[in-house]
């Protein structure tokens, strides 16, 4: 029998890239077919929430999300005294589309932003935002742009991530040792 994962998509917005003097301010979730954005000036609170999400049958699924934004939501949350709750971001299956785009498609190069990753694969961006813009958003209290650009990034993971499904499968197998996983909705 299959073991079914249950693939959440996500993707964080910060005020920085360095979890020790910035914070989150948003994270976009898809946990198909609903899609929203958690936005709070109570970062904790944001945490726990998005946590709630993870249970052993989740894969999580983003991009550079093993070098960015799990380690970032790790420290965030330790800072804020979530000890044992984040345990759990450590114990669920994990899928980094950068790490697929960079191991199969692209093996002479390292990192390769999303949306150009996106272009290449024909996924249409519509997004004038970038992540860069997001410490000024916040501070101007623009949420809307910042749930907006977050909400984009999501939609354009998605994407990518039905048009690498199968090497997404393949990287569970090989990393995790898994014999028969397949994804449910």
């Amino acid at each position: 029998m299959s073991k079914v994962l249950t693939p959440i998509i996500f993707d964080i917005e910060t005020t920085g890239l360095s979890p020790l003097d910035s914070r989150i301010v948003a994270i976009g979730i898809a946990k198909l077919p609903a899609k929203q954005v958690l936005i709070n000036e109570d970062e904790k609170a944001m945490i726990q929430e998005f946590l709630s999400f993870l249970h052993e049958n989740v894969v999580l699924v983003g991009y550079n999300i093993n070098n960015f934004d799990i380690p970032f939501i790790t420290a965030r949350a330790l800072k804020h005294g979530l000890y044992e709750e984040i345990a759990i971001i450590r114990e669920v299956y994990r899928v980094d589309l950068m790490t697929l785009v960079s191991r199969y498609l692209l093996t002479n190069q390292k990192y390769i932003k999303l949306k150009e990753i996106c272009q290449f694969l024909d996924i249409e961006v519509n997004d004038d935002i970038n992540g860069n813009d997001t410490p000024q958003l916040w501070e101007q209290g623009n949420y809307q742009a910042i749930i907006d650009h977050c909400m984009s990034d999501i939609e354009i993971t998605e994407k990518l991530f039905f048009k690498l499904e199968s090497l997404a499968l393949h990287n569970l197998k090989v990393r995790y040792g898994l014999k028969d996983v397949e994804f449910g909705w």
